[in-house]
């Protein structure tokens, strides 16, 4: 017979409900009350994922960046056209090139020894004329001066006299014209002042080409060759004024590897960016 304890009633019909409950161990309630937490974790992720895409319907968005479409395989990062799209990423080709080694100094823009003209009087006298200034551009052949000398003039007349010849032009009177086409840098002399013929009065130069050496260790100038590129710019700055090339190197003297060596370069100044007696900075890219 069961016991009082063994019958139950349901509390609204009187109706007995035999059997004792069954009782669930705790371990099983814990795993329950886990699945239970789990599942609404799921249901609220569901309903937020939900919600996002309502969003990005709303708001114009067509769909979610393909993450899915990159995937990195051993040193290779592999995506689609279209996630490349969505994300920004640009493709660029590498090409291998040699190394090239460059060499800095520091050193001051010279005159072209070359391109360069000192010009004398060429006559005891008086300067009748001065046709040509400082910063003016002359013509080779173009006349810089006139110099007026009366032993010269003298001379033409006996001259002119023993020939029998009218004089063409005025006597005594020598042209100082320019040997090379350039600019007047220098003028020494003014209307009405007394020279002689050894005296420079002019100095033109080509500006459209100056001149740069360095004095490097042997071992920089052992990197470099006739030819090497070279980059110049203000002391302290990368701003390029000019380029050129290395046009000499001097051949080392001695076995001393901490000797120093005069390496020349030609510059390029058409851009009339650079002076004569201007510090710069020097870059060479050596192609050795």
């Amino acid at each position: 017979m069961s016991s009082d304890d063994d019958v139950h009633c349901d509390s609204l019909s009187g109706t007995a409900l035999f059997g004792r409950p069954s009782s669930v161990p705790p371990s099983r309630a814990a795993a329950r009350r886990k699945s239970r937490a789990r599942l609404a974790v799921c249901i609220l992720a569901g309903a937020l994922f939900g919600a996002a895409g309502v969003f990005a319907t709303t708001h114009g968005v067509s769909r979610l960046p393909s993450y899915i479409a990159q995937h990195v395989q051993g040193r290779t990062d592999n995506y689609s056209a279209a996630f490349a799209a969505e994300a920004g990423k640009r493709t660029l080709g590498v090409r291998q090139l040699p190394f090239s080694p460059v060499v800095s100094a520091i050193g001051k823009v010279s005159f072209e020894p070359e391109q360069l003209a000192a010009i004398g009087a060429n006559a005891l006298g008086i300067v009748r004329r001065v046709a040509k200034y400082e910063g003016d551009s002359v013509k080779r052949g173009e006349v810089l001066a006139e110099i007026g000398s009366p032993a010269e003039a003298g001379r033409e007349a006996a001259g002119a006299l023993r020939a029998q010849q009218l004089p063409q032009r005025i006597l005594g009177v020598s042209l100082l014209r320019s040997p090379l086409d350039g600019t007047i840098v220098e003028r020494r002399i003014v209307t009405g002042q007394s020279v002689r013929g050894e005296r420079v009065v002019f100095v033109v130069a080509n500006l459209d080409r100056l001149s740069l050496t360095l004095s490097l260790d042997e071992a920089q100038a052992r990197r470099l060759l006739v030819g090497d590129r070279v980059e110049l710019a203000r002391e302290a700055s990368t701003d390029v004024l000019g380029s050129g090339s290395v046009t000499a190197v001097e051949a080392a003297a001695s076995a001393d590897p901490g000797s120093k060596l005069r390496v020349s370069i030609g510059v390029d100044n058409r851009a009339r960016r650079l002076r004569a007696g201007q510090a710069v900075t020097a870059r060479i890219f050596s192609s050795f």
